[in-house]
């Protein structure tokens, strides 16, 4: 009895851990990924989503995770059609259709990316960051009305957001108001000069807490 006791413990020393289901593979994923360990962090993905202990919101938000992964392993349609995939679990993601309107956006499909975005507003409609992603193809279609609107829009709900402002400013350059595109310039400058007073502010008082 003694000797089967201890093959028993032998054996179980040598066994893999037993496998502690989609919510843990679903943290493990997000460790992975956070490291860059972006295909390691796809695999764990797709086995909390098969595992089905996650559903509904939290599927969504699973299935959204891996796309963004598979975004930055440059495969876009995976990433896609995770994105939709999120979509239809959560009507609700606001990141899910930004996300895959990025991707529309560098592939050329401007309409379908201009839709993405305009979904993603009704959700969070002061996202300064998507108002200025739909703003710059605006400008790039030649809809400089539209464009400017989005442009003012995300500077009034982030009024340090300089990417607006350049945005705006190169805008009104393409419809030859030179005027008000420096403007928009000189505010971009300030807002960078003060973010380099801040961080070196920031730098100096660390040196001196050492």
């Amino acid at each position: 009895m003694r000797l089967v006791l201890i093959l028993a413990l032998l054996l179980s020393a040598h066994m893999p851990p037993a496998w502690a289901g989609g919510k843990e593979d679903m943290k493990a994923a997000l460790e992975a990924g956070g490291k860059g360990n972006h295909e390691q962090a796809i695999q764990l993905f797709s086995r909390a989503i098969q595992s089905g202990d996650i559903k509904g919101k939290e599927l969504a938000v699973t299935y959204y995770n891996r796309g963004q992964a598979f975004a930055l392993m440059k495969r876009t349609d995976k990433a896609v059609d995770d994105f939709t995939q999120a979509i239809k679990l959560d009507p609700s993601l606001a990141r899910a259709y930004d996300s895959r309107g990025k991707i529309y956006k560098q592939k050329g499909d401007l309409d379908k990316a201009i839709d993405d975005f305009s979904n993603a507003l009704k959700i969070v409609p002061f996202a300064a960051g998507v108002l200025t992603r739909r703003g710059s193809i605006y400008s790039d279609k030649g809809q400089y009305d539209k464009a400017i609107a989005d442009f003012s829009q995300a500077v009034k709900n982030w009024p340090n957001y300089t990417n607006a402002y350049f945005q705006r400013g190169f805008t009104y350059e393409k419809m030859k108001k030179p005027k008000l595109a420096i403007v928009n310039y000189h505010i971009v400058m300030r807002l960078l000069l003060n973010e380099r007073e801040a961080l070196r502010r920031l730098l100096q008082k660390r040196a001196v807490s050492k």
